[in-house]
């Protein structure tokens, strides 16, 4: 059994850490918009236009790979994102874990030179 899966293992621990990254991704969301105080109706929409369009970019994606090879649709997709937008900007501060007052805590503690994790040895 183990012969069988040796050769795929990489592929199939990739695999594996995308639908768990994309599990937590949802939960987190769905998480933050109700504790922002949105409706459930809201939250339910939300999360079906994640996964419809996670469903969307995975049939293109296959069709593109097929049309110009997989060299070209990686070079073709990096292209798209060079000169873009992070969209690591608009989340920054947004999704966290834990209730206001731990998070205003860990924000003073890391503005503070003792809150780096920076042993004083190591400080400028």
């Amino acid at each position: 059994m183990l012969a069988v899966i040796s050769p795929v293992r990489s592929l199939l621990l990739a695999i594996f850490m995308l639908m768990a990254g994309s599990g937590f991704m949802a939960t987190l969301i769905s998480l933050r918009l109700e504790q922002a105080g949105l409706s459930t109706i809201v939250i339910g929409a939300v999360a079906t236009a994640y996964f419809a369009g996670l469903m969307v970019g995975a049939l293109r994606a296959g069709r593109i790979v097929r049309r110009v090879g997989h060299i070209r649709a990686f070079a073709a997709f990096v292209a798209d994102g060079i000169g873009a937008e992070s969209p690591w900007k608009h989340l920054r501060g947004q999704i966290h874990l834990g209730s206001e007052r731990f998070v205003e805590r860990m924000q003073r503690q890391a503005a503070s030179p003792a809150g780096t994790g920076i042993p004083r040895t190591r400080r400028r």
